[in-house]
């Protein structure tokens, strides 16, 4: 199912963590992104500042964790434009 921005969600996990939302948000909204998969939500062993981690899986795809509180979820980017959507989801990740 495509959303607004006509991004095709490629199966996603129902729960999306603080943080990860607005990084979800900016991924969608960008015409680079051509896919979205929000993934696994994994529990860290003890409370962490929240941060994004964002690398590359190959030239099409970028594997983002965002860490919050005691959890981290990982979200797979499908991309024509990697270095432009890292520093997107970035900036929506620190403007939270």
């Amino acid at each position: 199912m495509a959303n607004k921005s006509g991004v095709k969600k490629r199966g996603s996990h129902g729960t999306v963590i603080e943080g990860a939302d607005e990084v979800i948000k900016a991924a969608e909204r960008e015409p680079s992104v051509t896919g979205v998969k929000s993934g696994t939500i994994l529990p860290k062993k003890k409370s962490a500042p929240r941060r994004i981690d964002i690398k590359p899986l190959n030239p099409k795809q970028l594997l983002v964790k965002v860490h919050h509180d005691s959890t981290i979820q990982e979200i797979i980017i499908w991309t024509t434009n990697q270095e432009r959507v890292e520093q997107i989801l970035r900036d929506a990740f620190e403007n939270k």
